[in-house]
Protein backbone atom coordinates (compact mmCIF):
# COMPACT_ATOMS: atom_id res chain seq x y z
CA UNK A 1 0.00 0.00 0.00
CA UNK A 2 2.79 2.42 0.87
CA UNK A 3 4.63 1.61 -2.36
CA UNK A 4 1.45 2.11 -4.40
CA UNK A 5 0.80 5.43 -2.63
CA UNK A 6 4.29 6.64 -3.47
CA UNK A 7 3.87 5.46 -7.05
CA UNK A 8 0.62 7.40 -7.68
CA UNK A 9 1.90 10.50 -5.87
CA UNK A 10 -0.11 13.17 -4.06
CA UNK A 11 -2.53 13.59 -6.97
CA UNK A 12 -3.39 9.89 -7.16
CA UNK A 13 -5.50 7.66 -4.97
CA UNK A 14 -5.06 4.14 -3.62
CA UNK A 15 -7.96 2.11 -2.25
CA UNK A 16 -6.99 -0.52 0.29
CA UNK A 17 -9.34 -3.28 1.47
CA UNK A 18 -8.64 -5.04 4.76
CA UNK A 19 -11.27 -6.97 6.74
CA UNK A 20 -9.18 -7.53 9.88
CA UNK A 21 -9.77 -4.67 12.38
CA UNK A 22 -6.32 -4.92 13.98
CA UNK A 23 -4.65 -4.80 10.56
CA UNK A 24 -6.82 -1.79 9.63
CA UNK A 25 -5.59 0.02 12.75
CA UNK A 26 -1.96 -0.87 12.02
CA UNK A 27 -2.32 0.23 8.38
CA UNK A 28 -3.85 3.56 9.34
CA UNK A 29 -1.07 4.05 11.91
CA UNK A 30 1.65 3.44 9.29
CA UNK A 31 -0.07 5.75 6.83
CA UNK A 32 -0.12 8.50 9.47
CA UNK A 33 3.55 7.90 10.34
CA UNK A 34 4.50 8.24 6.68
CA UNK A 35 2.22 11.25 6.12
CA UNK A 36 0.39 9.49 3.30
CA UNK A 37 -3.06 10.95 2.71
CA UNK A 38 -3.95 9.54 -0.72
CA UNK A 39 -4.81 6.09 0.62
CA UNK A 40 -8.38 5.21 1.49
CA UNK A 41 -8.67 2.27 3.85
CA UNK A 42 -11.88 0.30 3.52
CA UNK A 43 -12.40 -2.04 6.49
CA UNK A 44 -14.31 -4.53 4.34
CA UNK A 45 -13.52 -7.31 1.92
CA UNK A 46 -14.85 -10.70 1.11
CA UNK A 47 -14.18 -11.70 4.70
CA UNK A 48 -13.17 -14.96 6.28
CA UNK A 49 -16.32 -16.96 5.61
CA UNK A 50 -15.94 -20.47 4.20
CA UNK A 51 -17.21 -19.49 0.75
CA UNK A 52 -14.62 -16.73 0.39
CA UNK A 53 -11.83 -19.17 1.15
CA UNK A 54 -13.18 -21.59 -1.44
CA UNK A 55 -13.86 -19.00 -4.14
CA UNK A 56 -10.41 -19.22 -5.81
CA UNK A 57 -10.72 -23.01 -6.02
CA UNK A 58 -14.14 -22.68 -7.63
CA UNK A 59 -12.88 -20.10 -10.12
CA UNK A 60 -9.86 -22.19 -11.09
CA UNK A 61 -12.08 -25.27 -11.35
CA UNK A 62 -14.48 -23.53 -13.71
CA UNK A 63 -11.67 -22.00 -15.79
CA UNK A 64 -9.99 -25.38 -16.17
CA UNK A 65 -12.77 -26.54 -18.50
CA UNK A 66 -12.11 -23.98 -21.29
CA UNK A 67 -8.36 -24.27 -20.69
CA UNK A 68 -8.62 -28.01 -21.32
CA UNK A 69 -10.69 -27.39 -24.45
CA UNK A 70 -8.17 -25.01 -26.02
CA UNK A 71 -5.27 -27.30 -25.12
CA UNK A 72 -7.05 -30.36 -26.49
CA UNK A 73 -7.95 -28.54 -29.72
CA UNK A 74 -4.24 -28.29 -30.49
CA UNK A 75 -3.99 -32.07 -30.39
CA UNK A 76 -7.31 -33.50 -31.46
CA UNK A 77 -10.70 -32.83 -33.02
CA UNK A 78 -13.37 -30.48 -31.70
CA UNK A 79 -15.60 -33.42 -30.78
CA UNK A 80 -12.91 -35.12 -28.71
CA UNK A 81 -11.99 -31.85 -27.01
CA UNK A 82 -15.63 -31.31 -26.04
CA UNK A 83 -15.83 -34.89 -24.77
CA UNK A 84 -12.75 -34.30 -22.60
CA UNK A 85 -14.38 -31.15 -21.19
CA UNK A 86 -17.61 -33.01 -20.52
CA UNK A 87 -15.74 -35.74 -18.66
CA UNK A 88 -13.84 -33.15 -16.63
CA UNK A 89 -17.08 -31.35 -15.81
CA UNK A 90 -18.64 -34.45 -14.24
CA UNK A 91 -15.43 -35.80 -12.72
CA UNK A 92 -15.98 -36.43 -9.03
CA UNK A 93 -12.45 -35.45 -8.08
CA UNK A 94 -12.51 -32.23 -10.09
CA UNK A 95 -15.81 -31.18 -8.54
CA UNK A 96 -14.60 -32.13 -5.07
CA UNK A 97 -11.29 -30.26 -5.37
CA UNK A 98 -13.17 -27.25 -6.76
CA UNK A 99 -14.99 -27.07 -3.43
CA UNK A 100 -12.04 -27.06 -1.04
CA UNK A 101 -9.57 -24.30 -0.29
CA UNK A 102 -6.41 -26.00 -1.50
CA UNK A 103 -4.35 -25.27 -4.60
CA UNK A 104 -5.20 -28.38 -6.57
CA UNK A 105 -7.60 -26.68 -8.97
CA UNK A 106 -4.97 -24.00 -9.57
CA UNK A 107 -2.62 -26.80 -10.52
CA UNK A 108 -5.33 -28.35 -12.69
CA UNK A 109 -5.83 -24.99 -14.42
CA UNK A 110 -2.20 -24.08 -15.02
CA UNK A 111 -1.34 -27.56 -16.35
CA UNK A 112 -3.41 -27.29 -19.58
CA UNK A 113 -2.57 -23.60 -19.90
CA UNK A 114 1.18 -24.27 -19.74
CA UNK A 115 0.78 -27.30 -22.00
CA UNK A 116 -1.13 -25.16 -24.52
CA UNK A 117 1.72 -22.63 -24.67
CA UNK A 118 4.31 -25.44 -24.71
CA UNK A 119 2.69 -27.05 -27.76
CA UNK A 120 2.35 -23.70 -29.54
CA UNK A 121 5.97 -22.86 -28.75
CA UNK A 122 7.22 -26.20 -30.02
CA UNK A 123 5.14 -25.96 -33.21
CA UNK A 124 5.36 -22.28 -34.10
CA UNK A 125 8.70 -21.44 -32.48
CA UNK A 126 7.50 -17.98 -31.42
CA UNK A 127 8.82 -16.10 -28.42
CA UNK A 128 5.31 -15.09 -27.37
CA UNK A 129 4.32 -18.73 -26.86
CA UNK A 130 7.42 -19.42 -24.76
CA UNK A 131 6.81 -16.32 -22.66
CA UNK A 132 3.22 -17.46 -22.08
CA UNK A 133 4.58 -20.87 -21.15
CA UNK A 134 7.04 -19.39 -18.65
CA UNK A 135 4.36 -17.23 -17.05
CA UNK A 136 1.87 -20.11 -16.80
CA UNK A 137 4.55 -22.39 -15.38
CA UNK A 138 5.67 -19.80 -12.83
CA UNK A 139 2.10 -19.14 -11.70
CA UNK A 140 1.50 -22.88 -11.50
CA UNK A 141 4.63 -23.33 -9.39
CA UNK A 142 3.49 -20.48 -7.16
CA UNK A 143 0.11 -22.17 -6.76
CA UNK A 144 1.40 -25.68 -6.10
CA UNK A 145 4.96 -27.01 -6.25
CA UNK A 146 3.78 -30.23 -7.89
CA UNK A 147 3.78 -28.15 -11.09
CA UNK A 148 7.51 -28.90 -11.17
CA UNK A 149 6.69 -32.41 -12.32
CA UNK A 150 4.76 -30.96 -15.26
CA UNK A 151 7.82 -28.86 -16.15
CA UNK A 152 10.04 -31.95 -16.04
CA UNK A 153 7.57 -33.80 -18.27
CA UNK A 154 7.59 -30.94 -20.75
CA UNK A 155 11.39 -30.89 -20.70
CA UNK A 156 11.52 -34.61 -21.53
CA UNK A 157 9.07 -34.14 -24.41
CA UNK A 158 11.05 -31.16 -25.71
CA UNK A 159 14.31 -33.14 -25.57
CA UNK A 160 12.62 -35.93 -27.54
CA UNK A 161 11.29 -33.44 -30.12
CA UNK A 162 14.72 -31.83 -30.38
CA UNK A 163 16.36 -35.21 -30.95
CA UNK A 164 13.82 -36.06 -33.65
CA UNK A 165 14.34 -32.72 -35.41
CA UNK A 166 18.12 -33.14 -35.22
CA UNK A 167 17.88 -36.59 -36.83
CA UNK A 168 15.59 -35.25 -39.57
CA UNK A 169 17.79 -32.23 -40.36
CA UNK A 170 21.13 -33.92 -39.81
CA UNK A 171 22.08 -31.01 -37.52
CA UNK A 172 20.77 -29.12 -34.51
CA UNK A 173 17.93 -26.74 -35.46
CA UNK A 174 18.99 -23.07 -35.43
CA UNK A 175 16.45 -22.04 -32.76
CA UNK A 176 16.73 -25.19 -30.65
CA UNK A 177 17.49 -23.34 -27.44
CA UNK A 178 14.71 -20.74 -27.67
CA UNK A 179 12.79 -22.12 -24.67
CA UNK A 180 15.91 -22.18 -22.52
Amino acid sequence: TLTAARYVGKAGRVDCFEPNPSCVAALRHHLALNAIEQVRVHPVALGDAAWTLRLPAVMFGVLTVPALYFCARLLTTRREALLACALLTVSYHHVWFSQNARGYTGLAFFTPVSTYFFIRGAREEKWSAWIGYAVALALGMYTHLTMGFIAVGHAVVYAWLLAARTRALGRLPRNAWTPV
